[in-house]
Order: structure tokens, then C-alpha cells, then sequence
């Protein structure tokens, strides 16, 4: 294009808020979407101009140059955008503002379809409007080219994004029909819904305001399905989630269907049952042998989901490293693409998924199509060692990522364990970068948390250790983090291999402890390249307190449901 006449940059929000209120999967999950739809249907409208080059995110245009729309249910697309255009900053400013209301309107229009004829007395599409045009966050900046760092344009251009975001205006609803859901913005409708209270589950009339509504029944929008090219959409609760493995099985998914054809579905469509549920369908398999199988194989893991949040580091320097601004945005579409195989092979749901920045849900371990057990750990591995291949270029330097894992039962809170992601990862990278943070929050409450370093020994064989005792290859006594935790002191005091062997040989030499030996031994190789590396005795008092910790995670997640 000829040389710019002005930049701009444009921000949406607020985008934590929303999913802040989401208690379905769903709700979470059309919550991050709708920003990212939002931001796509902008892209593609501004995209069609010549005079309108995208610095950030990469565009993907077919041989004509026509804007490519996504069409799987990860969201693709960024809270914000960064352009330069050969228009003047009121021609620029124009056509954002316009596109703007044109998507805004694109919105009101799918949230009209799908409310129908059951909006609330006195209520309609003119309240949708008002509520959306109030409450969505639509902030953007057109500069001249002095003002901007030509050379660095996207992070010149995030300055001004990021001062505007700290304002924000609305206007909250009135006390009578204030939405039940988000307790927020004014209600539209009013729904039925299904809800536990004292552990009993009961309808209730409940007033909701247009997002909480688009939220709960995104699933049965024409518009949302055809958006993301199905004819059924069905969003997996954190139960399937975990227990994915149980529930792959067609003997048990059939026992488990004639159970829940006993009850009535509620009104939001959802598959109402429990992790008891599974057990009983489990317990009714005719067959004693499948029966017996499948028995052994419930681990208390099938009760557990993982939020996995991820973000890149040191991109800002990378950037500035390129001498086109465009290049680092290509590879972070491409490693977008890449990370959605991931975590789909790895059986997980992505939420979102805008280059480095990724929200998704995971089950703890799931079986592979080989019939081999993957664990969270696996796949974090993997997307870290793509993420600096393909985001660097090849280098052996540049940009890593760090990333949080939060592993709670799946009755959590969503907001809750979302949230728990988000400050694990910002843990990650207090760390020191290029790290992994994992929580876990245990039915009880008791939380544990482990920080590992991506490309060090230590991950390595804690993967193995993991790997193996959750596929059963590997058996570990229950009780070794304790017995370890007994002589703490005198292991940080151990100065070489030798006597750390010994140390196990004397400790660990009951007949009850051969049928544990290989499990010992990995125990043993895993504290050995993690501790004697450190110099001072209280250095290696912390690293086998954090090992001991890592231990104990192992050992809980795979004990017997």
C-alpha cells in the first residue's frame, strides 16, 4: 500500500466480566465467543477496504483476497485489532465507527431471532439495542503517523488501548427486573430455569438481560450454528469433560442414556446427571467381565477438569526484532491453528484461542486413539515446544510461553477455576517465564500448587513419572511423599547419587516395598536431578518441599474414585 496517512487500533470489553458470570461451560464458552465473532465480523467489514492494512491479527484471505470466516467453535480473533490506512484519519475514523454499529446491529438482530416472541411486557428489540450499545465496550484510536513509532507500530498503537480501557461507563438495571444472572444489566425475557438449591433441583422463573440470554441458549440459535457450521450444538459440561474416558465407552454411554431418559430434561436442554450416575450405569453393564474392567479403570482424575490459560513471552521484544510487524502475526495464527489440533487431539474444548493468548478446557488424562494415556502435562509439553518453534522461526531464542493449569472437581465454580488459570499463570511468568504453574483444588478444599520450567530435566521426568502411574505402567507406593516428608532435612544434606541410593536403600527395603521399586527408582532419579544440583542445603530444603508437593499430586489424582 502507498505510505500511511493515519493508524489506528480498536478495543472490546468487557470481556472478564461476561464469562465472570457464567456457571455452564456454555455460557463461559459463548461468552469469550461472542467477543470473538464480534471482533471478526468488524475485521472482515474494514478488511474489504484496499486502503486498510491489518498489522495485527493476521487475516486469511482465499485466492481472491475475500476474508476467510472461521467456522469452529474456538474463537480466532483478539480483544483488539491494529491498522494502517492510506485514508485520512477522518476517513479512517469513519469507516471504524460505521462497521462498528453495522456489527453492533448484526448482534441486536441474532439476539431479536432468538428471543422471539418471548420478551418480557413491555420489553423488545429496541431494549436489546439500548442495554448492548451501553454495556459493549467499543473503544478505538485514530492517529496521525507522528504519533505513532512507525517502527514499532502495534505496541505504539497498545499504549493508547491500554489508557482507554481503563475507563469504562454504564449504566446498570433497574432493582425490578434486574437480570438474575449477572445481577448486572436490565433483563429482557424471562426464562425457566433449572438450579440447585440445598441439593435439591427446582424451576424457577428467572429475568434475564440479552447476553445472559444469548449465554444460556446460544445452542438453540439458528444463527450460532450456522456460525459454527453444525446442525446440533452441544457444548460438554466439566463432567463429560473429565470423565471422557468412562463415557467413550458405548456400553456405559447407552446405561448411562436409559438412566437419564428416566428423568425429565430441563428447559436449557442440558444432560442432567452426575458422577454417581456414570457409577450406577457402570454397575448395571450386564456383562461381569466389561462390568469388572471398567470398574478397575475409574480413577478419581474422571472427577476432575483442568482450565489450561496461556500467554506468550517477551513478544514486544520479538516484534521489534522483525522488520515486518505483519510476520509476527502470521506465526501467531499459524501456531493458532496448530494448537486447536493439539487440543483437540488431547480431547479438549478450546475456548479460545487468539495466538499466544488461549483459554481451554481439559481433562486430566484421557486415552489417545492408540489406546495410550495423555496426561494435562503432555499436552502443555507440546504446545510449548510448538509455541517456540513456530512463533521464533526456528531460532533458537525469542518468545516462550508460560502457562497455568487449574485442575478442579467439577462442581467448581467456573468463574472460580477460570480465575484460579488466569493467577496461576501470572505466577508462571513471575517465575521467570517459560514456565508452567499447576493448581489443584480438591473436593475438600485443599489446595496444592506446583511451578515446573519448560526445556529443564525436572519436566521431563516429572511426565514420566505422571505418565506412568496414571496408565497404569508405573506403580508408586501411597504413602512415599510422607515417608519423604519424614527425613526432608536429611535428604537436603545428601551431596551425590551414591548416597541417595543408599538413602532409599535403607529406607525403602521392607518386602512390601519390591513390588514398588521401579516406581522408587523413578522417585529417586526424579529428586536426584532436581536437588543435588543446588548448591546450599536450604536451597535444596525448598526444591524438595516443591517436589514433595508434586508428589503428592501425582498420588492423589490417581487414587480410586
Amino acid at each position: 500500500m502507498k505510505s500511511p496517512l493515519s493508524y489506528a487500533g480498536f478495543t472490546i470489553g468487557p470481556i472478564y466480566d461476561v464469562l465472570s458470570h457464567a456457571r455452564k461451560t456454555r455460557e463461559l464458552w459463548f461468552g469469550s465467543y461472542f467477543f470473538s465473532w464480534f471482533m471478526e465480523e468488524l475485521i472482515s467489514r474494514l478488511s474489504d477496504k484496499a486502503e486498510v492494512e491489518f498489522l495485527s491479527p493476521h487475516v486469511i484471505r482465499d485466492d481472491s483476497g475475500r476474508f476467510i470466516p472461521n467456522r469452529s467453535m474456538a474463537g480466532k480473533y483478539h480483544d483488539r485489532f491494529v491498522i494502517r490506512a492510506a485514508l485520512e484519519r477522518s476517513e479512517l475514523y469513519r469507516a471504524i465507527k460505521d462497521a462498528t454499529e453495522e456489527v453492533l446491529d448484526f448482534f441486536i438482530e441474532l439476539t431479536n431471532n432468538l428471543i422471539g416472541s418471548t420478551y418480557m411486557s413491555g420489553k423488545g428489540k429496541g431494549d436489546v439495542k439500548k442495554i448492548l450499545e451501553n454495556y459493549i465496550q467499543r473503544n478505538f484510536a485514530v492517529l496521525e503517523p507522528s504519533a505513532v513509532n512507525v517502527l514499532k507500530p502495534v505496541g505504539s498503537v497498545d499504549e493508547y488501548l491500554n489508557a482507554m480501557e481503563e475507563w469504562r461507563i454504564f449504566s446498570p438495571g433497574c432493582v425490578k427486573d434486574t437480570c438474575s444472572r449477572c445481577r448486572t444489566l436490565e433483563g429482557v425475557v424471562i426464562k425457566k430455569l433449572t438450579e440447585v438449591e440445598n441439593n435439591e433441583k427446582a424451576e424457577r422463573k428467572r429475568t434475564l438481560c440479552p447476553l445472559c440470554f444469548l449465554k444460556l441458549f446460544c445452542h438453540k440459535s439458528t444463527d450460532v450454528k450456522k456460525k459454527v457450521n453444525l446442525s446440533t450444538l452441544k457444548y460438554p459440561s466439566t463432567l463429560e469433560l473429565a470423565a471422557q474416558d468412562l463415557l467413550a465407552n458405548d456400553v456405559v454411554l447407552r446405561k448411562l442414556s436409559e438412566l437419564i431418559e428416566e428423568r425429565d430434561a430441563d428447559d436449557t436442554g442440558d444432560r442432567d446427571y452426575e458422577f454417581e450416575d456414570i457409577l450406577e450405569a457402570i454397575r448395571k453393564i450386564d456383562d461381569p467381565k466389561v462390568k469388572e474392567h471398567i470398574e478397575g479403570s475409574v480413577r478419581l482424575y474422571h472427577k476432575y477438569f483442568a482450565v489450561v490459560s496461556s500467554d506468550g513471552d517477551d513478544l514486544g521484544r520479538l516484534a521489534g526484532n522483525l522488520q515486518a510487524p505483519k510476520k509476527l502475526s502470521g506465526r501467531l495464527f499459524s501456531f493458532a491453528e496448530q494448537a486447536e489440533s493439539i487440543i483437540r487431539k488431547y480431547k479438549g474444548e478450546p475456548v479460545y484461542i487468539g495466538g499466544d493468548d488461549i483459554l481451554a478446557f481439559m481433562p486430566v488424562a484421557v486415552k489417545d486413539d492408540g489406546g495410550e494415556v495423555k496426561t494435562i502435562f503432555d499436552l502443555v509439553t507440546e504446545l510449548s515446544d510448538v509455541y517456540k518453534s513456530v512463533v521464533n522461526g526456528g531460532a533458537e531464542t525469542g518468545s516462550t510461553l508460560s502457562v497455568g493449569v487449574n485442575i478442579s472437581y467439577y462442581k467448581f465454580p467456573l468463574s472460580m477455576a477460570i480465575e484460579g488459570s488466569r493467577t496461576l499463570l501470572h505466577q508462571a511468568k513471575r517465575s521467570g517465564k517459560n514456565a508452567l504453574a499447576v493448581g489443584l483444588t480438591r473436593h475438600s478444599g485443599h489446595r496444592t500448587e506446583v511451578v515446573f520450567r519448560f526445556g529443564e530435566e525436572e519436566v521431563a521426568s516429572f511426565r514420566e513419572i505422571v505418565d506412568g502411574v496414571l496408565s497404569g505402567t508405573l506403580d508408586i507406593q501411597h504413602s512415599v511423599h510422607h515417608n519423604l516428608a519424614r527425613f526432608r532435612a536429611v535428604i537436603s544434606n545428601l551431596s551425590d547419587e551414591v548416597r541417595l541410593e543408599a538413602f532409599f536403600g535403607n529406607n525403602f527395603n521392607e518386602p512390601g516395598h519390591a513390588r514398588y521399586r521401579r516406581g522408587l527408582d523413578r522417585v529417586r532419579e526424579f529428586l536426584g536431578k532436581s536437588v543435588l544440583c543446588l548448591g546450599s542445603a536450604e536451597d535444596r530444603l525448598k526444591k524438595i518441599d516443591d517436589i514433595l508437593g508434586k508428589l503428592y499430586l501425582v498420588n492423589y489424582l490417581r487414587s480410586k474414585a
